[in-house]
């Protein structure tokens, strides 16, 4: 348990918060898009669900970035807990939910595209 191991617990924390943020802002550019063109009021005059693939993306980031903030929260808790009681063990759940956003990113993106 050493003030190194905390520190690099706290930068994986901000590395992941970091890359949420850049995630956000993307996410409010691509419904920026979605406004621009006017799906947003016509969705709202007709009462219509979210059709829009760029809308329905954008949200689908949103909410994927506030999973990622409380996915690494919630890591960083734990993994401080660990250091604490010198009984560390790296998760193997953490990557995967990583990986499996990743490619839910990446079949939205060809959905919305073709």
């Amino acid at each position: 348990m050493s003030v190194n191991d905390h520190l690099a617990n706290e930068r994986t924390l901000l590395a992941w918060i970091r890359t949420a943020i850049t995630l956000i802002a993307l996410a409010i550019a691509v419904l920026k898009i979605s406004v621009d063109q006017g799906e947003i009021s016509i969705r709202i005059a007709t009462g219509r669900s979210m059709s829009d693939p760029s809308l329905m993306f954008g949200m689908l980031m949103l909410t994927g970035c506030c999973l990622l903030l409380m996915l690494s929260y919630f890591n960083y808790l734990k993994t401080r807990k660990q250091i604490l009681n010198n009984s560390y063990t790296p998760s193997i759940y953490s990557p995967a939910v990583v990986v499996i956003g990743i490619i839910i990113l990446v079949l939205t993106i060809v959905y919305t595209e073709y």
